[in-house]
């Protein structure tokens, strides 16, 4: 427990209490990567590049390591996960391409919005004409 430097009356104890714990356990919860950053856009771009030249020119080793590290950057990104699904469809490698291409259909998923119901009376935005 973090000490207080100056004596704190008994009414206020409790309250000093929960506000250093509150204080402790944002420290942890930063320290231990609980916030997520973004990635640097000119890294991103860069790594997709070397990649999409390296799966061109059919150097499959080096687009493999290249897309697994644009998915490290951006896992939430679809398009690398298409991609290394690709890599591995060229290589003959049938199983994990099929993972990274439903990864890929999953996570675009996620992100499209649920299609809007045209019924008259269900849709918020469903107008008369």
């Amino acid at each position: 427990m973090i000490s207080i430097p100056h004596p704190v009356p008994k009414r206020h104890a409790r309250r000093a209490t929960c506000i250093h714990a509150a204080c402790a356990f944002t420290v942890v919860a930063a320290l231990a990567g609980c916030r997520k950053e973004r990635a640097n856009p000119a890294e991103l771009f860069s790594t997709a590049s070397v990649a999409t030249t390296y799966l061109n020119r059919g150097q499959l080793a080096e687009a493999e390591t290249q897309f697994r590290k644009l998915v490290a950057l951006a896992p939430d990104d679809p398009s690398g996960h298409a991609n290394l699904g690709v890599t591995y469809l060229r290589g003959g490698r049938f199983d994990e391409a099929e993972l990274a291409l439903r990864e890929s259909v999953d996570i675009n998923a996620k992100a499209r919005p649920e299609p809007m119901d045209s019924t008259p009376g269900r849709s918020p935005n469903w107008r008369w004409c």
